[in-house]
């Protein structure tokens, strides 16, 4: 029973979130269209089809099951999806404003505010769900600093592909596990002091023991996903030389082949 009305909170609370969003991107854009507050019919053509145009994002939410996402780890694929469930009521705006008989000329919103306001629902609707998962994900990383200490673990992930990317995401959203991620060490110049979530490419395999030196780093995670044995065992012996500790991750499909 807890847990339903937990989860009822929850849904609520994300509801009363986006229909705040969908309210304010539809009076914004009027704002920002007419820099300022509309007069005669704009103005009236703004509050008349503001319940229906919060009414409409509201079914298109719930359609494309958009309160099923897991705001805890909303991604850029849940972004599309958001994305896909803001364009039909500014489609429909569109052919309204160009298909609508004279009659209903009032009606017509300015292409200028159909652009804006779904510009502004598409950020505001993504934004709330990212800003509430770095929030998430910060507060248990100070909640875990403050329980641990000093007893964090610096690790270094070796390899900045794919796999690299995917490591340093679960460890993001696993902060109980008390490791902090310092960089990535990897050979392609070409990713030489760039970053990758935040976390940056410090140099390349054979700084290792600089690096370990340098971020008191006490272990190495090897995601390199394709790469010969040889290269393998030459970075676990410089690992061991500059006396830290070497894991490998396996590649998905080595996993999924035993």
């Amino acid at each position: 029973m807890t847990r339903l009305r937990n989860l009822i909170f929850r849904r609520t609370s994300q509801v009363l979130i986006d229909l705040a969003v969908f309210a304010v991107s539809w009076v914004v854009a009027y704002f920002a269209r007419f820099e300022g507050l509309p007069e005669g019919r704009y103005l009236n053509q703004m509050l008349y089809l503001l319940p229906a145009i919060i009414l409409a994002r509201l079914v298109c939410f719930y359609w494309f099951s958009i309160y099923t996402i897991v705001w805890r780890y909303v991604s850029i694929h849940d972004a599309f999806k958001i994305l896909k469930a803001t364009l039909p009521p500014s489609v429909l705006m569109l052919l309204f404003r160009y298909l609508a008989p004279s009659a209903l000329s009032s009606l017509r919103v300015p292409t200028s505010i159909i652009a804006l306001e779904f510009l502004l629902v598409m950020l505001g609707a993504s934004g709330v769900r990212m800003i509430r998962r770095l929030t998430v994900e910060e507060g248990e990383r100070e909640k875990l600093a403050g329980k641990n200490g000093s007893h964090f673990k610096n690790v270094l992930l070796i390899g900045a592909g794919d796999a690299g990317n995917m490591v340093l995401r679960e460890f993001r959203q696993r902060a109980d596990l008390g490791v902090r991620i310092v960089g990535f060490a990897d050979d392609d110049p070409k990713k030489y002091g760039k970053t990758i979530q935040g976390v940056r490419v410090l140099g390349n395999t054979t700084q290792i023991s600089e690096l370990a030196q340098k971020y008191s780093i006490r272990e190495a995670i090897i995601t390199i996903a394709n790469t010969s044995s040889r290269d393998i065992r030459r970075i676990m012996n410089t690992c061991t030389a500059a006396g830290i500790t070497a894991r490998i991750v396996p590649g998905i499909f080595e996993l999924l082949d035993d």
